[in-house]
């Protein structure tokens, strides 16, 4: 496994985290708003 590839991987991950993380909170906060109604 080259270093440039783990280098990518890595930055590949944490980018798909920040997006999990930003979906997700997105998901929830349309939840609470749907149960505020």
């Amino acid at each position: 496994m080259s270093l440039q590839y783990a280098k990518e991987l890595k930055e590949y991950s944490s980018q798909m985290s920040v997006l999990r993380k930003s979906y997700r909170s997105e998901y929830l906060e349309r939840v609470a708003l749907e149960e505020a109604r």
